[in-house]
């Protein structure tokens, strides 16, 4: 895949958000693609602090999470179940 340096530094600052928020041990797939499709999209993050933009970050994912969990909660549960069935064989 081959990112532009604009979406490349976009993703990063929202990633950096998450690992603020979270640690780095607790960034998910799903956290992700949610930054990838911050950073594709249009959005822009608010112009204060650090802390600000955590918390907008943080309320974006909860609305996201909100909408898409079913779909999330699926996804993680086909890895686990591929991830699984990779260790009996």
């Amino acid at each position: 895949m081959n990112w532009s340096p604009e979406l490349k530094k976009r993703y990063n600052f929202a990633l950096s958000s998450f690992s603020r928020m979270y640690g780095t041990r607790h960034i998910t797939m799903e956290m992700m693609h949610f930054s990838y499709q911050w950073a594709n999209s249009d959005n822009n993050h608010p112009e204060e602090t650090l802390t600000h933009i955590d918390f907008y970050f943080r309320d974006l994912w909860t609305k996201y999470y909100q909408l898409n969990k079913e779909k999330l909660r699926e996804k993680k549960r086909d890895r686990t179940r591929k991830y699984r069935e990779g260790l009996t064989k």
